[in-house]
């Protein structure tokens, strides 16, 4: 009957959306699983966490930077969500590197379990606890690939956008490795705290890129390599 089910919504969701579960935590205030033109998407307010447009920018950027010619053994993702990014890089790219995700809400993990199969991404550790201490968790690895997509609704919170961290997050980069920043713009307010990112990004990380991804809102990817 499950499967039935399951169907019937895949079919409704080419003209509506289905809402799947609605649920809430103390770090999200409203945190949904939808069936949308016929796949599930994870949303919290009017941002994407997981396999919607998210996952689309994600897919467009991959192709634009060659990341499919680079070597990569070892993945850090700050802002693991439904694990939509993790399920790109081993099922598109990395069979083999070793994924470690940082996901600070339990509740968005609950629900990547139940709905995106979370737990069957292979060689994935993921880490229930705040992206901003990954280096209390890593022991001095380096990783050929870093991530960085943490997010509590449309903002990325302050202390991420720091000195201090983005110089952690260098230190953790291999001699070969890339950093993804990602970042929103969607109103005044986030084009000024964007380009203020943009000037410290560009000091810590010379030669830094900036490709920029047209959605309903900017996402602006910053590509170190």
């Amino acid at each position: 009957m499950s499967r039935i089910f399951c169907f019937i919504n895949y079919l409704l969701s080419f003209f509506r959306e289905v809402v799947l579960e609605v649920s809430s935590s103390p770090i999200h205030e409203n945190i949904e699983v939808t069936f949308v033109n016929g796949r599930k998407v994870m949303n919290s307010g009017e941002a994407n966490y997981s396999y919607g447009t998210l996952k689309d920018a994600f897919y467009r950027l991959f192709g634009m930077i060659g990341i499919k010619e680079k070597k990569v053994d070892n993945i850090l993702i700050l802002g693991y969500g439904g694990g939509s990014v993790a399920r790109i890089l081993r099922n598109e790219y990395y069979p083999n590197a070793r994924i470690t995700g940082f996901e600070i809400d339990d509740e968005v993990l609950r629900l990547g379990k139940k709905y995106f199969d979370t737990s069957e991404i292979r060689n994935c550790r993921v880490i229930h606890h705040d992206a901003y201490m990954f280096d209390r968790f890593c022991n001095n690895q380096k990783f050929d690939l870093i991530i960085f997509d943490v997010y509590i609704g449309l903002n990325v919170p302050e202390r991420f956008e720091q000195d201090d961290f983005l110089i952690t997050l260098k230190d953790f980069l291999s001699e070969r490795g890339t950093l993804i920043y990602n970042r929103l713009v969607y109103d005044e307010k986030s084009q000024k705290t964007y380009e203020g990112l943009k000037e410290k990004l560009e000091k810590i990380y010379p030669g830094i890129q900036l490709i920029t991804l047209e959605n309903i809102k900017q996402n602006m990817m910053f590509v170190y390599q």
